[in-house]
């Protein structure tokens, strides 16, 4: 592994790091953080990532696969996403959104950007996704209730999916909760002032 990192400039390295004043002391924590962030490149590879998705959704009961995707987290979620969209495969589809909502609240933020998209079939996924994650994430709020107020969607995604996502993260029936206006000008709000 270091070979791979530093190729054979080793020795070129700490003898640099002596010159420099500072101690082989310095060396091993400079290597170990070297050997971090070539692993974590390896790691965030779209090669990489598209075969441990396709590993995790084929065999989701597996706890290295869980694992492995946990580390690339966000990163994963376009990958999961596909296979989502996609119709032909059932189990494919459940294990997709099994693993999203294995993922948590850290895959919340891209998996409300999938909210935007006008495929049903997606929509319908994606709002049961969200609200299965737990604990409830409040950041998908407003996306979900402009879907749940669009009405060139189909009235399953918005009356089914949307109303069930919504009620399960706020508590509140959808009908009694705010105007996505209102929803967006607090955004706006709270971004502004930080």
């Amino acid at each position: 592994m270091l070979r791979e990192v530093f190729g054979d400039r080793v020795l070129r390295a700490m003898a640099f790091w002596m010159m420099a004043g500072r101690t082989l002391g310095d060396a091993p924590g400079e290597i170990l953080k070297r050997a971090q962030w070539h692993e974590q490149n390896l790691r965030l590879d779209p090669k990489n990532v598209e075969q441990i998705v396709r590993e995790a959704v084929t065999q989701p009961e597996n706890p290295k696969n869980l694992y492995e995707i946990s580390l690339i987290g966000p990163y994963a979620v376009p990958y999961l996403l596909e296979h989502l969209r996609t119709g032909k495969d059932d189990a494919a589809r459940t294990n997709a959104a099994y693993v999203l909502v294995h993922l948590g609240p850290q895959v919340v933020v891209p998996v409300v950007e999938a909210l935007t998209s006008t495929d049903g079939l997606l929509l319908e996924h994606v709002c049961d996704v969200l609200r299965k994650i737990q604990p409830a994430d409040a950041r998908a709020v407003h996306q979900l209730k402009r879907v749940f107020e669009d009405p060139q969607l189909l009235p399953t995604v918005r009356n089914t999916w949307a109303k069930s996502a919504l009620e399960t993260i706020t508590g509140q029936a959808a009908e009694n909760l705010k105007s996505i206006a209102d929803y967006y000008y607090e955004e706006a709000n709270r971004l502004y002032r930080g």
